[in-house]
């Protein structure tokens, strides 16, 4: 007889599919879904502090490829709320703006 596991050990797996998300963002800080999905995770376990340390792997890599990324405003929005969850209200309100108003530059808001 198969025993069934499915619901054995959920806190480790989301705990262990957290270490993976830092991992992977450690190697690919690029990575908005991974992002995303570290930042959603860490809330749904309460461990608000992954989502502070996702967001502090991927700020710079953000910050110096604004220019380039065509999602930049997902990924600072998403490290904003990392920041947010790390107790950095300040930083994460002055990345908001940033990114409202190079949003904002890039794309012509008026015609919409």
């Amino acid at each position: 007889r198969r025993q069934d596991n499915n619901n054995v050990g959920v806190g480790q797996n989301k705990t262990k599919a957290l270490s993976v998300y830092l991992r992977l963002l450690r190697q690919c800080p690029g990575d908005a879904l991974a992002l995303s999905m570290a930042i959603d995770l860490s809330f749904a376990t309460g461990q608000q502090w992954v989502a502070f340390e996702a967001a502090t792997i991927c700020y710079a890599y953000w910050q110096d490829r604004r220019q380039l990324l065509s999602g930049y405003t997902i990924g600072a929005s998403w490290i904003a709320v990392g920041l947010a969850a790390g107790g950095r209200f300040a930083a994460a309100e002055a990345l908001v703006q940033q990114s409202n108003s190079f949003a904002s530059s890039v794309i012509d808001l008026e015609g919409c």
